[in-house]
């Protein structure tokens, strides 16, 4: 176990950026990065709460910005 640990603590040192950036770029830039910032935190959660990189309140807020860019009218590449 302590092995997958590490490789999540190395994921959300590493990864949490990159993800909603790429996404973001994908969408044409059309909303805010805070608006991607769910898609970079999903699945690393637990492990950024616990090294104190993000809290309950911020989840929870990019949770709700990420409603936007899923629901808004702005084609994507794959429409």
């Amino acid at each position: 176990m302590p092995a997958q640990t590490a490789q999540h603590d190395l994921m959300s040192i590493r990864n949490v950026m990159p993800i909603p950036n790429e996404v973001r770029k994908f969408d044409n830039y059309a909303q805010p990065l805070d608006n991607y910032l769910y898609f970079g935190w999903e699945g690393l959660y637990d492990e950024g709460n616990n090294r104190g990189l993000i809290t309950i309140p911020e989840f929870n807020n990019f949770t709700n910005l990420a409603q936007i860019p899923l629901n808004d009218n702005h084609p994507s590449p794959c429409d």
